[in-house]
């Protein structure tokens, strides 16, 4: 489940709306495949969270959240997408100045560990491959 900023930054792309409905508020709906452990060696389905008690105990989980969203209660409002959004799924290849001092490539923010793809919208833009977003 993205945080509330990647949402309004990411799902405004008609891509990442499509790949994650959910996410971006357009269904709410459990995964009819995914199941979680409840004990070793036991699996259970979403459905398995009829009751207040197990969601209590199984929904503070964030994958279990993400995944039984409509049974954690944990639908999202609709992001709109934007209407004249070209997507695309190409990495910049020259620099860009990601804050006052410092230019980077794609492959040198990939490279360096560097963790912009959560902070900086910059990023984001210029390096959607390289932040996992094609």
């Amino acid at each position: 489940m993205f945080t509330e900023k990647r949402r309004m930054n990411l799902c405004p792309d008609i891509n990442v709306s499509l790949s994650c409905p959910v996410s971006c508020g357009k269904c709410c709906e459990d995964s009819s495949t995914y199941k979680f452990n409840i004990k070793t060696n036991k699996k259970k389905k979403c459905k398995y969270l009829k009751t207040n008690e197990r969601k209590n105990e199984f929904c503070g989980d964030k994958k279990v959240k993400a995944e039984c969203a409509l049974r954690c209660r944990n639908c999202q409002d609709d992001v709109a997408v934007k209407p004249d959004y070209e997507a695309k799924c190409i990495d910049t290849k020259e620099k860009f100045i990601i804050d006052e001092s410092t230019e980077k490539t794609c492959r040198q923010i990939i490279n360096n560990n560097m963790n912009l793809c959560d902070t900086n919208e910059l990023v984001l833009n210029n390096c959607p491959v390289a932040c996992g977003l094609c």
